[in-house]
């Protein structure tokens, strides 16, 4: 009788256990697609990230001419 609750306990032990990696595995999974949605707009926005100087420098210019004028 006594094993028959270690066997029945173990069993509910393992249940949880196995119910927890399912919710874990769930999560990685979800973080994943959120990490590549998160890298493919870094990357969409990497060639306007790398105009930035470029554009901070001609605004420069305009305040130049704007104080020449």
């Amino acid at each position: 009788m006594a094993t028959t609750t270690i066997e029945t306990d173990l069993k509910e032990v393992l249940a949880k256990i196995d119910n927890r990696l399912e919710r874990i595995e769930i999560t990685q999974s979800e973080l994943k697609e959120s990490i590549i949605k998160i890298e493919t707009t870094l990357q969409i926005q990497q060639p306007y990230v790398q105009k930035i100087p470029d554009l901070a420098e001609k605004v420069g210019e305009l305040k130049n001419w704007k104080q020449i004028g």
